[in-house]
């Protein structure tokens, strides 16, 4: 040694040969990776490499000379006063080398976590002078570490938690680890399966197959990727199906372990084989809906349908139709309004029963019935079509047999009743002339005005009759109706029919006082059961009493027309005003006219019905009720 130390530095001076070595060995510190510092006892920074500089961003001017919790943790006072433990103290107190990690800051205040390694520099005498320090950033590498730890930790909680069951086998098949519902599967501990073979401990509780340990071969320990169904019978005696999804782990190359996730299937098995089933019932229950049945897509191109539908259209085989628009099965000439009702259906849901001319195979035209609803999802968005289809032919011609029939009867009675008015017309003007030209005796005069009232009740009769036949067609309208000028018309006409009877009618009905929503038909009403009240009073002077009071929730007229007649038997006073259930013809005549009251009533909205003038006393005569609607 003592020979080379000559030998380097014969012809040198001492502060030379210093120099040479401190330039060395500071080109040496600095060629190193990582940042170099050394600090004495003090905690001054004595010296520092270029790589330090660089990892803190300083000039050497900044730093050396300085404290180094100054610099390197931004600090006023040391790390063990600040409860940090301090790798410099350390070194000056053990003279040992000491290795920790420590978040340090750089000059702009960037902190990053740093692994010091720091051993002492000794003097002659033994005591350490220095620490020298070496700094590694090891930021990148502790995100990592604690991403890692991260996700380790929430694949443990997923493991432990989650709702398959989940083991990990070694290369050798054997169970490694499992997690709970695992356990829960097949009701058995832990320790039941930890270590022991898979193959093996499956094998157990299979269900009868003598095929499984080649099926474990294949598919769970040779096939990654693969799906395989066990149906298993665990310790409890439940029989489980189970879904068992193996993947393989693999490093360069080489197998190194398996996962195995098993699913119980029990439950959706036996939802699906129900679902089968009910899919079965159904399609049973499409084909036998004796109506036709269509499924379509939003265009209107044909999907599915049913036999029904199949023959309808005079097709035999649903290959010759399915996929095809359903427009093809319309006439041309109802293209546009199915085109409507097809946009109705798809915006309100349903079309309601709309009547087309379909066209058969043949291009044949047929009347039918069809009812539309939009199809959904299970998300709400619209998929199609479902329709319903009835052959109407039939009904329409019985329809139309009803309409010429009804037409023909309307006819036959125009004629007749034309016929039969101008007939008694005649009478009733001769026996009037005969009143009027010829002097009679009192008897005679009797039986000629008995038939000439008779001849008045045939033309009322028709006039009720045509009026009636005609109210049933018609359309109600409604006006603001002043009763007590329905009244008085009423009671004029009644005076021009019984000229020589006499009646009185009492009411408290006033001008412009009493409104009801109606019409002119009313005073038909008024004058029928006017009419009926003096017919059938047996007295000389027939007395009606009529009152109006309003409802109590004030949205009708009550009038009530009180008699002195025989009054109605109870059997019959809901049949009064039916014009086939009337009440005895000689109590009621053989006439329309409560028939008629009824239905210009119901047309406006209102009721009527028949009562004891006297309370539980049908022989102390009638109270007719009538509501209407209040006009304010």
């Amino acid at each position: 040694m003592s020979k080379k130390t000559k030998t380097s530095t014969k012809g040198k001076e001492p502060d030379d040969t210093f120099n040479e070595t401190k330039e060395f060995i500071m080109e040496l510190l600095n060629s190193l990776p990582e940042g170099v510092f050394v600090v004495d006892q003090n905690k001054t920074i004595k010296l520092v490499n270029d790589y330090f500089l660089k990892q803190y961003k300083y000039q050497k001017d900044e730093v050396v000379g300085h404290n180094c919790f100054e610099k390197l943790h931004g600090e006023k006072q040391p790390c063990s006063e600040g409860g940090t433990d301090c790798p410099l103290e350390q070194v000056f107190q053990t003279g040992k080398s000491v290795k920790m990690e420590h978040i340090h800051i750089d000059k702009n205040g960037n902190k990053f976590i740093i692994e010091i390694s720091a051993f002492p520099l000794l003097n002659e005498e033994g005591e350490v002078k220095y620490m020298v320090g070496a700094s590694r950033d090891i930021t990148d590498r502790k995100l990592k570490e604690n991403l890692l730890k991260a996700s380790e930790q929430k694949f443990k909680m997923l493991f432990d938690t989650s709702n398959v069951g989940i083991m990990y086998l070694d290369p050798g098949g054997n169970i490694i680890d499992a997690n709970p519902k695992v356990m829960e599967l097949l009701a058995c501990n832990r320790e039941d399966i930890i270590g022991k073979n898979f193959i093996v401990f499956f094998t157990t509780l299979h269900m009868g197959s003598k095929d499984l340990l080649s099926t474990f071969d294949d598919k769970i320990m040779d096939t990654p990727d693969s799906v395989t169904e066990w149906k298993i019978t665990n310790k409890k005696g439940e029989k489980l199906v189970l879904l068992a999804h193996p993947s393989f782990i693999m490093k360069n190359g080489r197998l190194i372990g398996r996962y195995i996730v098993v699913e119980n299937i029990t439950e959706r098995n036996r939802a699906k084989n129900a679902l089968l089933e009910l899919e079965k019932k159904l399609q049973i229950m499409f084909e036998s809906i004796p109506e036709g049945m269509t499924f379509s897509d939003l265009e209107g191109n044909i999907l599915e349908m049913n036999e029904a539908a199949l023959n309808l259209a005079g097709f035999d085989s649903k290959d010759e139709i399915i996929g095809k628009s359903a427009f093809e099965l319309i006439s041309e000439k109802e293209h546009p309004k199915a085109r409507e009702f097809l946009q109705k259906t798809f915006l309100e849901g349903y079309s309601g029963e709309v009547e087309y001319k379909l066209l058969k195979k043949n291009k044949k035209e047929y009347d039918a019935e069809l009812s539309a609803s939009l199809l959904k999802d299970q998300t709400g968005e619209p998929i199609g079509f479902v329709a319903l289809i009835k052959d109407i032919t039939n009904r329409k011609s019985e329809e139309q047999k009803i309409i010429d029939d009804k037409n023909r009867a309307e006819l036959y009675l125009d004629l007749v009743s034309h016929d039969i008015s101008n007939f008694n017309q005649s009478i009733i003007s001769s026996n009037e002339l005969l009143l009027t030209k010829y002097d009679f005796t009192d008897e005679q005069k009797k039986y000629i005005e008995m038939s000439l009232n008779q001849a008045k009740e045939i033309s009322n009769l028709i006039y009720n009759v045509r009026k009636l036949t005609r109210l049933k067609e018609s359309e109600s309208v409604q006006d603001k109706i002043d009763i007590n000028k329905i009244l008085n018309n009423s009671i004029t006409h009644l005076n021009q029919t019984y000229q020589n009877r006499r009646f009185k009618v009492n009411h408290n009905i006033t001008e412009s006082k009493v409104f009801v929503k109606g019409n002119e038909l009313l005073e038909e009403v008024f004058y029928n059961i006017l009419r009926n009240a003096i017919k059938f009073d047996r007295s000389d002077d027939a007395v009606i009493d009529i009152s109006s009071t309003a409802t109590e929730d004030n949205k009708f007229w009550k009038f009530e027309f009180k008699d002195r007649g025989p009054g109605v038997p109870d059997v019959m006073k809901d049949n009064i005003f039916k014009r086939f259930e009337k009440a005895e013809e000689k109590l009621r005549g053989s006439g329309f006219g409560l028939t008629l009251a009824f239905e210009i009533i119901s047309k406006c909205g209102g009721k009527i019905w028949v009562e004891d003038r006297v309370k539980g006393d049908t022989g102390q005569g009638s109270n007719f009720v009538v509501l209407l609607p209040k006009e304010v």
